[in-house]
């Protein structure tokens, strides 16, 4: 795993982490009053790190990676309001972090193997997954969100590591973007 790559999460991605861990923290902290005051702690079994990332709107799924001491890898997960925690990760991929989920259950992130390929990808509530990657991404792709309909937002880097962000809608239809 190239720690450098790991280690420097672009601008853009870590504007969009600031953003959506704002947002986390703010239906976590809602979610926390409503629940009285009661804070839940919990590991994947095997775990020898665990790291949430984002709660959905509706606040009984959490989605984060964590680190399987067993396999030697990172895997992702989704953690129901019952306590059920389903960890998956890309065959073959050294990562699997998932960054975003949507009411749906709909998880979005990347996944990388020894070759050092950051495709993204869209995980269904089934199990279902499609990875994907923005034209001239050759440093990756990185989806940080999705919204209810499955509709992702992220970054993604071309050969000189620039960052530009892209949309990509339920179709599978990627738009890139830079802002002037």
């Amino acid at each position: 795993m190239d720690r450098h790559r790991i280690g420097r999460l672009p601008a853009a991605l870590a504007f969009a982490a600031i953003v959506i861990c704002t947002t986390c923290v703010v239906m976590a902290a809602t979610a926390l009053a409503a629940a009285a005051g009661t804070i839940t702690t919990f590991d994947p079994p095997g775990s020898g790190a665990t790291y949430p990332w984002h709660i959905s709107s509706k606040g009984y799924m959490i989605t984060g990676f964590w680190y399987n001491t067993a396999k030697g890898r990172t895997e992702s997960f989704v953690r129901a309001s019952n306590g059920t925690i389903t960890s998956f990760a890309h065959p073959g991929s050294q990562v699997t972090a998932a960054y975003g989920i949507n009411s749906r259950g709909t998880v979005t992130g990347y996944w990388t193997n020894a070759t050092g390929d950051f495709p993204g990808f869209v995980r269904k509530s089934d199990g279902e997954t499609n990875a994907f990657r923005v034209d001239g991404a050759s440093n990756g792709t990185y989806p940080v969100g999705i919204n209810r309909e499955g509709t992702v937002v992220g970054a993604w880097y071309d050969a000189a590591d620039t960052a530009h962000g892209f949309v990509r809608r339920v179709d599978g239809t990627l738009t890139s973007f830079d802002v002037k």
